[in-house]
């Protein structure tokens, strides 16, 4: 398992069975396997981070960028744009390949063995082009990201 950065607003959030079938349905339209399981993937961690703002009355929107092969972001109180990777329980590294200008940020959603909920990492500011370890991103913690939306 992996380290996680604490935090009094961790939580663990329910992937539900509308949040599976609109992963399902974004991802079809992708060339390869990898990048149909990305999109899967990707897509779960934003109902994941959907579900986690909601908690707080914070308004947001699933977009999605046909030019980076489908990816999802999320659309803020309709002007902040935040874009997501998704990591597995097993995984202790990520690369960050896509991220948008003027954005928030990317956040890092761990997503369980069974692929029944969720819980955000972090935040990370930029991009990583290469493969790094989790615990040693610069993590701004969901109690900071949701700081910085007010």
């Amino acid at each position: 398992m992996m380290t996680v950065y604490p935090s009094s607003l961790t939580l663990m959030i329910p992937i539900e069975p509308e949040d599976h079938q609109m992963a399902e349905r974004f991802s079809e339209g992708c060339k390869t396997f990898s990048n149909t399981e990305q999109v899967y993937l990707t897509t779960l961690a934003v109902s994941v981070v959907k579900s986690y703002l909601k908690i707080f009355d914070i308004d947001s929107q699933i977009r999605f960028l046909k030019a980076f092969n489908h990816v999802p972001y999320l659309l803020i109180n309709d002007q902040q744009k935040l874009t997501y990777q998704s990591v597995l329980e097993d995984e202790s590294t990520v690369q960050i390949a896509v991220f948008l200008p003027n954005s928030l940020g990317c956040a890092l959603v761990e997503i369980n063995e069974d692929m029944t909920q969720g819980k955000i990492l972090g935040v990370v500011d930029s991009a990583v082009s290469q493969w790094v370890a989790i615990d040693e991103l610069n993590l701004r913690s969901p109690e900071q990201f949701l700081s910085a939306l007010q």
